[in-house]
């Protein structure tokens, strides 16, 4: 490898080098590794040099560096996007020769990567023998990396870098030389497949340019190669002769035949020189139609210098309507005659040799010549001494490039005056001209000083442009003094603004300063400053200073104080490096300028109040909002704004989702808007009583049914809506939709409850006067054993009765918050057995087994005795209400240990029975389970098992009862702050656990279940 390889510029890095130029260094590789790097670099000089995409070719590239620079870790090439400054990552393989997917595609902004910023401030190859060592390597760029050492080198073409080549290394400082000339060899292989995908993507890019162009214009265009006989058209070649589509034969022997015989030959022999000179060919010839006219053509073409070989590119248009133009041309010559000689501008019609063969009267009144002496003499001869040459030039102009137009000449009078024209040269034809000179000379210093006037109006204009579009004070100043200078063409300029309510000002900005740094300028000034100088009588605030001790270094300048709120703001002083004398004009144009910037510092402060207003006014307009839209959510219901009680929706609250199933902005873009999501059933009367309330001007109120959209679920709605007023007098509805599907099932469940506990109620009752009518008429006839047995019965249903009453009313009792409680330590397990010795008997009459499992017998919770006997009696009664005989209920009770994460960390119970309920807090507890084998409950049924009123559907016709008990339960422990959990499977029996805080405390539970016992037995 060629030693010129290397880089020309050397640089070095702490703890990082740049390779130097060694000296003594072989540059001869092994002859194994010159062999096999040659191969690889034909392979990929032949990819280029076919086309091969870009990718392909660093792929190439990559995976050979990989086999011939081992151990090397990874080679990745990347481009650069100077616009972005990005590099992507085009190419990249792994140390096992895999393509490295992960980092391909992968872009990564310059300044995060000081490696990449060190390689293109330098424009040189940088190594980084341990990376560990290294200041500007970014580990973190490839955590998973773990290079230890990094070569990157510039892909470079023309001085430009293009893209960058990386190189990592598993061990530290493993570069050889040879492995050295190889990167390098492969970085300029790589930098020249990147130029020649860029120069393949301009090429391609040009040709499509070519053809949207072709496609575009009404001309016929071509693309013929000598070696070829078939023509490529591009446009409306069969448009132009009247052919269908394609009609036309695509072959130059029948664009030849369809050239008119009298043209054929002159055409074909001007085709022929152009073809063999490279010369542009132009040919005005007749062309043969479809229907046999002839259509009259402009034919021009080109030689395409990069194919070989060499092919023209050339556009046929239609003249047909040119020389139609021709007759009209003719018979308007006699009003071209008239213009002629009415014309206020001179004419001279010449021939080619510059001699005047006619003039108009306005060219003798501008030559001073009479029409005799200006017939026949030259052009020429007009000249002013010294501009013979313009004369010549305009007259070849006229020859060669078919007329000129707007010169500027002078023309000698015959009194020896100059006139200044403008001329225009036209040719007429048969080697005949036109020139048309029209005077300037006023019109020239009107335009100068138009000039000077609009010059002055467009540095107004950008000056007020400045002081108006506000932003920072010192930004404004910077923005406005340039373009205040360049209103009195002055080089430099300052301005001061006043500190506060100080007596000093301080330079705030300045212009036209030269690059080395020193200021003109005092970087403050006093006060009293604004008054040196001397003033003029044209401007009571304009001063000229003519010392140079006033502004070190210039000779002259004028100043203008800022006024604010008649108050001293600061100065404005423009200053000139040369003598200058200031005009009346200047000093205006000065006055103008302080006003104009007085004008912008009062619009910053101005726009700095507004701005501040602004966001007072936002502020408070958020909090304001933010009120409204938190007053809005906590409506128990959907609040909504329209034009209609149903429809063109403008504002609509959260809460949607659930109803429609769609979003507010879905419900305010629809167009049947809330209409759209009521039930088919219900939507007829519902559109009916929306139009009707509308015409009548009534309140809009109604109840009906909303499908959810997603889940196609019914919803009853209580949809109430009124006409209300805005502020502005415009007419809106305000209206609200409740979810009343609870209410709507709660109705229903009470109806059915009452039809429940009617029967129920109905049941003991009949039992009762059934019995006590039985008493009373049969009362002497029966035994004394019968009569005891009848009063039991009768006192049994009405046990029955007092429980179902005690549940409504304990029901109704927990929902006023009137429940009178007795709190005290209570024995769970002493309550326990009183319920299950209180309820053997009927569970012995339903042929059912109990069997009692308890744990501790202290069991203490702080609760009321009565509800925690309660809870025993309920889930105890429904266990044996719903299993068949013969069956088991089983009843555990006793302590239960909890963690934070709900595990249990020690139990006096079977653990295989525990179901801990979510969010039970960590703690000591007691739980009650209550077991049977009973019928089980499916699991649709079980979500709401401890509702009020529910019963599921197996209960509903064969078992009586309320549905008050279970969902007693849950409420009770609720209050306790307990829970109950439940498991169960049809056919299998149900598991019933409450859970209530465990309390340390020793009373005797036997005198608990006592009390307990006793209080069962006054009762009774």
């Amino acid at each position: 490898m060629s030693p010129s390889l290397l880089p020309s510029s050397i640089c070095w890095l702490p703890y990082a080098g740049i390779w130097p130029e060694e000296t003594g260094v072989n540059h001869d590789m092994a002859s194994s590794q010159i062999s096999t790097t040659l191969s690889i670099l034909a392979e990929i000089g032949e990819a280029i040099s076919t086309g091969l995409p870009l990718d392909d070719v660093l792929k190439r590239i990559v995976n050979a560096l990989i086999r011939l620079i081992p151990p090397c870790d990874s080679v990745s090439i990347a481009l650069l996007d100077p616009d972005r400054q990005t590099i992507t990552i085009r190419a990249s393989a792994n140390g096992l020769g895999n393509a490295g997917a992960s980092r391909i595609g992968w872009t990564c902004s310059i300044r995060d990567l000081p490696t990449v910023q060190t390689i293109l401030a330098t424009s040189t190859v940088l190594y980084i023998p341990d990376t560990h060592a290294s200041p500007v390597w970014r580990p973190e760029v490839y955590p998973e990396n773990g290079a230890l050492a990094f070569v990157g080198v510039p892909l470079t073409l023309q001085e430009e870098v293009v893209g960058l080549l990386f190189v990592d290394f598993f061990d530290t400082d493993p570069l050889t030389d040879e492995a050295r000339y190889t990167v390098l060899a492969f970085a300029r292989y790589a930098a020249t497949a990147i130029h020649s995908a860029q120069q393949q993507e301009r090429l391609r890019r040009s040709e499509e340019r070519y053809r949207v162009i072709a496609s575009l214009t009404s001309n016929a265009i071509y693309h013929w190669s000598p070696d070829q006989t078939h023509i490529k058209w591009s446009g409306d070649i069969d448009a132009l002769l009247g052919y269908p589509p394609g009609g036309f034969p695509r072959t130059d022997a029948a664009w030849w035949a369809a050239i008119h015989p009298d043209d054929r030959a002159m055409t074909k022999a001007a085709w022929d020189a152009a073809v063999q000179n490279g010369s542009i060919f132009e040919s005005e010839y007749r062309v043969r139609r479809m229907d046999g006219t002839y259509v009259h053509v402009l034919d021009r073409a080109i030689h395409v210098e990069d194919t070989t070989p060499q092919a023209m590119i050339g556009a046929i248009s239609d003249l047909t309507n040119t020389y139609d133009l021709t007759d009209a041309l003719i018979n308007s010559e006699v009003r071209y005659r008239t213009i002629f000689t009415t014309a206020l501008d001179a004419i001279f019609i010449i021939d080619q040799d510059g001699i005047i063969v006619d003039a108009n009267p306005a060219a003798e009144a501008m030559t001073g010549r009479e029409f005799g002496k200006l017939l026949n003499s030259t052009i020429s001869s007009l000249a002013v001494s010294g501009e013979m040459d313009q004369y010549v030039d305009a007259l070849h102009a006229m020859h060669e490039q078919s007329g000129f137009r707007n010169r500027e000449m002078h023309i000698c009078r015959d009194d020896g005056s100059i006139v200044h024209v403008e001329v225009w040269g036209t040719p007429l034809g048969d080697h005949l001209y036109q020139l048309v000179a029209h005077d300037i000379s006023a019109q020239q210093r009107e335009q100068a000083l138009a000039a000077q006037r609009t010059a002055e109006l467009i540095a107004l204009s950008e000056l007020t442009r400045a002081t108006t579009s506000g932003g920072n004070l010192l930004d404004m100043l910077n923005r406005a003094l340039p373009g205040a200078m360049s209103v009195l063409e002055i080089p430099v300029g300052c301005i001061y603004l006043r500190e506060g309510q100080s007596q000093q000002m301080r330079l705030a900005a300045y212009s036209g300063v030269e690059d080395n740094g020193a200021l003109p300028f005092a970087e403050t000034l006093p006060l009293s400053a604004v008054f040196r100088g001397r003033a003029t009588e044209l401007s009571g605030y304009v001063r000229i200073l003519d010392s140079a001790d006033l502004v070190p270094g210039q000779f002259t300048a004028l100043q203008v104080p800022l006024v604010s709120d008649a108050d001293i703001a600061g100065l404005v002083i423009f200053a000139e490096t040369r003598p200058r004398i200031f005009l009346a004009a200047d000093i205006r144009l000065m006055d103008i300028v302080g006003r104009q910037l007085e004008v912008g510092i009062e619009n910053v402060h101005l726009l700095d109040d507004l701005e501040r207003l602004v966001d007072e006014r936002t502020s408070a307009l958020f909090a304001t909002e933010m009120r409204y839209k938190s007053l809005i959510e906590q409506v128990p219901g959907i609040v909504y704004t329209a034009a209609s009680p149903l429809t063109d929706l403008t504002f609509i609250s959260s809460g949607t989702d659930d109803l429609c199933g769609l979003t507010p902005s879905e419900l305010i873009r629809s167009k049947y808007g809330l209409l759209a999501s009521v039930s088919s059933d219900d939507k007829q009367w519902v559109r009916e009583l929306a139009a009707t309330t509308v015409a009548r001007g009534k309140d809009f109120d109604a109840q009906y049914r909303l499908v959810n959209a997603r889940t196609l679920e019914e919803h009853w709605v209580h949809h109430r809506a009124r006409r209300v007023l805005d502020g502005t007098g415009e007419a809106f509805w305000l209206g609200l939709l409740t979810d009343v599907t609870k209410l709507k099932e709660l109705d229903s469940l009470k109806s059915q409850f009452v039809a429940t506990v009617s029967h129920e109620l109905r049941t003991p009752l009949s039992a009762i006067k059934l019995r006590a009518a039985t008493l009373q008429i049969y009362y002497e006839r029966l035994s004394d054993q019968e009569r005891l047995d009848m009063v039991k019965r009768i006192s049994y249903q009405a046990d029955i009765l007092a429980d179902l009453i005690e549940d409504v009313l304990r029901l109704a009792r927990l929902d006023e918050g009137n429940v009178e409680r007795v709190i005290e330590h209570v024995n769970v397990i002493g309550v326990g057995i009183d319920v299950v010795e209180e309820l053997q008997p009927t569970a012995s009459q339903a042929g059912l087994t109990v069997q009692v499992v308890w744990g501790d017998d202290r069991c203490m919770v702080a609760a009321d005795i009565t509800d925690v006997a309660r809870i025993w009696r309920n889930l105890l009664s429904n266990a044996i209400k719903y299993t068949p005989s013969p069956g088991t209920v089983r009843v555990f009770a006793g302590y239960v240990t909890l963690d934070a994460t709900q595990q249990v960390v020690a139990s006096s119970l079977p653990r295989d029975c525990l179901i801990v309920p979510a969010g039970l807090a960590a703690g000591k507890w007691v739980a009650g389970v209550v077991q049977d084998t009973g019928r089980g409950i499916p699991e649709s049924d079980q979500p709401h098992i401890f509702a009020r009123f529910y019963r599921g559907e197996a209960a509903l016709t064969s078992i009586p009862g309320t549905g008050l008990g279970l969902s007693l339960v849950h409420e009770l422990l609720e209050n306790y702050e307990g829970a109950i959990t439940l498991r169960s499977q049809p056919g299998s029996g149900s598991t019933f656990v409450f859970w209530l805080r465990a309390i340390d405390d020793e009373p005797s539970s036997l005198d608990q279940g006592q009390r307990h016992h006793e209080s069962r037995q006054d009762t009774e």
